[in-house]
């Protein structure tokens, strides 16, 4: 309700605008909408027990997730006269910061649908429930439930004991991350309402832009080096990034999936730029290897923004970018994935089991950011990928069978996508 009476009050700000007068109306009945149902649903519930199990959990953020996308979907049916399915589609992809798009081209929307369209993914990237965490502090220990669920970090991670202080940390460092790539990006030369929309954008890894061309209409270089730093650290865990500031240099050094973020980064950088091959002289050189920084941030860190239509280069590079969507960003982060954690501990799990293949009596703990990782805690990785993979194979036959004339290609990169929040893909579904 708070979100949608902000986008109403641009729209009244900006009510010279023929298109923002003929929305006003229906910002004004989303909200009214928003605000009935958000009444409706307290009441019966305002005498209840302050105490949530895993199974009210899980359920509350299933539903929340589901609720506000249908509420998110109201704007773009009233304003746009869209159909729901395309109308629940992009409100979907906004609150989950996937960043797939049914609309062509955003440049004539209103300002105010614009700010919602931003806004939806500055909201769903740090989880719609870890917000309710923080805001509503009467949840209590419940809150421990809520946030170990919709984070990806666990919750002994934390340094908190209290988890609703933790996030309320996470937040803060959510809010000043949001100010400062604002700013940066409005030094870069960027329109005011532009550089704020796109950090609404690229801080929870989302993508949504405001151009048809997305980041390659600005032809800004400055503005996409600094894009690669605020998708870099926001696909890094929060809980380092508050480590770091407070000086807990220990958990710092012992972070195995931070090094290996950096690592994955680098070594998908330097194969991009050298398979492309294509510059004459130092500037050429520089400019490609932004570019091919610029893609392989945006898509491990599930942001999904494009400077360039990146399926004319090689192959290589195609095949590299679909590891970097199945792998995703670091745990705790915005970004989507499988998180490397996870990777890194899959990968660190195969080697030691085929090492003990050879040697039956070798006693070698798995260690995963300087912490042994429990038979539980190694079942639980491998049932998640395992899960992961199967829900993308399922997902591909189903879009196969539902659009035959969609190439093999366009169909798994559709679907990878998708799970793993990036939104553009290959083929059909490719960044232009």
């Amino acid at each position: 309700s708070i979100a949608v009476g902000a986008c109403a009050c641009m729209c009244a700000y900006f009510g010279n605008s023929i298109l923002e007068q003929e929305a006003l109306p229906n910002w004004i009945t989303c909200f009214a909408v928003c605000i009935l149902v958000s009444v409706v649903f307290y009441i019966p519930g305002k005498s209840a027990q302050m105490k949530l199990f895993k199974r009210e959990a899980m359920c509350v953020i299933g539903l929340s997730w589901l609720f506000t996308s249908f509420f998110g979907a109201l704007p773009y049916v009233l304003i746009l006269n869209a159909n729901f399915a395309d109308a629940f589609f992009e409100s979907a992809s906004g609150f989950t910061t996937t960043g797939s798009s049914v609309f062509s081209s955003v440049e004539n929307f209103p300002r105010s649908l614009i700010l919602w369209r931003s806004l939806s993914q500055w909201i769903g990237g740090l989880g719609v429930v870890v917000l309710f965490v923080a805001i509503l502090s009467f949840l209590g220990a419940s809150a421990r439930i809520l946030y170990s669920y919709e984070s990806s970090a666990k919750s002994y991670e934390h340094d908190s004991g209290q988890i609703r202080n933790g996030v309320f940390r996470i937040f803060a460092v959510y809010l000043f991350l949001s100010a400062a790539c604002a700013v940066c990006y409005k030094l870069c030369g960027v329109d005011g309402f532009d550089a704020f929309f796109h950090m609404l954008t690229t801080v929870p890894s989302g993508g949504f832009g405001t151009f048809e061309q997305n980041i390659g209409s600005l032809n800004n270089p400055a503005l996409e080096w600094a894009m690669i730093f605020f998708m870099f650290v926001s696909g890094v865990s929060f809980i380092y990034i508050l480590s770091l500031l407070r000086g807990n240099f220990e958990y710092i050094k012992r972070n195995t999936e931070f090094f290996a973020y950096v690592a994955v980064l680098a070594f998908s950088t330097f194969v991009v730029f050298v398979s492309r091959e294509n510059y004459s002289g130092f500037s050429d050189a520089l400019a490609n290897f932004r570019t091919s920084a610029f893609q392989c941030v945006s898509i491990m860190t599930s942001t999904g923004y494009a400077v360039c239509d990146y399926q004319t280069w090689k192959p290589i590079t195609h095949i590299l970018f679909f590891v970097l969507i199945f792998i995703g960003g670091c745990s705790g982060s915005t970004s989507g994935g499988l998180k490397v954690a996870r990777a890194v501990a899959a990968v660190k799990l195969a080697v030691a089991h085929l090492a003990r293949s050879y040697r039956p009596r070798l006693v070698n703990p798995v260690k995963l950011n300087g912490r042994v990782l429990t038979e539980s805690g190694s079942v639980e990785i491998l049932t998640f990928i395992v899960l992961y993979v199967l829900a993308f194979f399922a997902g591909t036959l189903v879009i196969s069978m539902l659009e035959p004339e969609t190439s093999f290609e366009g169909a798994m990169s559709a679907v990878i996508a998708s799970l793993s929040n990036v939104g553009p893909g290959f083929g059909e579904f490719g960044p232009f």
